[in-house]
């Protein structure tokens, strides 16, 4: 078929064809930052693009629940999914095939993820994802590794202006442990704080609504 007289493809919404010069780009970001994570110790694992809905729903938080494309496999007719984030698939492949191993265990990880909705921060519900995982230190030093890690991975890659987003779920947890909370109404409270919705979080619990925005607001440059 000759050029001008193929007609133009059309590809689902949020998937795109990445030509050479950005698919080069994107290559040369993956192998420097791998370098930099096999130079902390932290060893490369390569899941599968998809797994069974079932094992994903297990271990998956409520939030990436709704943005999964789950479809039927023809073979066994059991529901599959395209995974929406790889750090799922380490917690299964951390607890199913590296139990045994002496702790911490160091993971790194990129490679394709898929979304159902469109994400926040662009049109593509197909984009890549890079990270480390430290499992089974409780370490404040671990803590740190991680941070110091993630400075150093993108500066090295040409980042200027980094903003990291800590995630401490031990302060949320003591917090309600202090003030007894049940485990529906904890679950419940989670979700109103991971989505940042302050005027239902109000609503739901005033007395609790005085403690928990100070966590939501604890955001911003590091001179504030």
């Amino acid at each position: 078929m000759s050029l001008k007289s193929s007609k133009k493809k059309l590809l689902p919404i949020g998937f795109r064809d990445i030509l050479t010069n950005e698919a080069n780009l994107q290559l040369n970001y993956a192998n420097q930052l791998i370098k930099s994570f096999n130079r902390w110790g932290y060893n490369l694992i390569e899941p599968p693009l998809i797994e069974y809905e079932k094992t994903l729903s297990d271990i998956k938080n409520d939030k990436l629940s709704s943005k999964t494309f789950t479809f039927l496999d023809p073979l066994t007719k059991e529901n599959l999914s395209l995974r929406p984030d790889i750090t799922t698939q380490l917690a299964r492949i951390a607890s199913d095939r590296l139990f045994d191993l002496p702790k911490p265990i160091r993971l790194c990880y990129y490679g394709d993820v898929f979304r159902a909705d469109k994400p926040k921060l662009s049109d593509d519900r197909q984009f890549k994802q890079a990270g480390v995982e430290l499992i089974g230190s409780d370490s404040f030093f671990a803590d740190i590794e991680i941070i110091i890690l993630s400075l150093e991975s993108l500066s090295q890659i040409g980042f200027k202006e980094i903003s990291l987003d800590l995630n401490i779920p031990i302060i949320i947890e003591k917090i309600f442990h202090d003030l007894n909370i049940d485990k529906d109404k904890k679950n419940e409270l989670k979700k109103l704080i991971a989505k940042k919705d302050i005027k239902t979080l109000k609503d739901f619990d005033k007395n609790l609504y005085e403690i928990l925005i100070q966590l939501i607001e604890v955001s911003g440059p590091l001179k504030k």
